[in-house]
């Protein structure tokens, strides 16, 4: 649940930064977005500090079936684990939006090209 509340916030930062890299033009008529994002951010950190508390909890109970190196290697492992999540979950944003802006320039590439034939014709 942590790995995907990080997930959806590092949506929300692609999201936020995609909006700031537009024109003034573009980025005014999305001014509401960004509050829409600023406010889901608020949000995925207010599930994230409950998710966490409710984490601790869970660890503290598995704390008492195990032995403190057991312990100590699976909060390493999960934290691992986590990080891994976040760091592919924004890999795989960025990759998305690099693919919609090779599309993007091929398709307007497609249309320059298409226009040339007419003219040529």
């Amino acid at each position: 649940m942590r790995a995907h509340l990080i997930q959806l916030e590092g949506v929300a930062r692609v999201r936020l930064q995609q909006i700031s890299s537009l024109g003034k033009e573009q980025a005014s008529a999305l001014l509401s977005r960004s509050s829409y994002w600023q406010e889901k951010i608020k949000d995925i950190r207010y599930l994230a500090v409950f998710v966490s508390q409710r984490i601790s909890e869970i660890e503290d109970e598995i704390y008492n079936y195990l032995d403190q190196e057991d312990f100590t290697t699976y909060k390493k492992c999960m934290d691992l684990l986590i990080e891994l999540e976040a760091e592919n979950t924004e890999t795989a944003e960025k990759l998305a939006t690099v693919q919609k802006q090779i599309e993007q320039l091929e398709n307007i590439s497609s249309f320059q090209n298409s226009g040339k034939i007419k003219h040529e014709n």
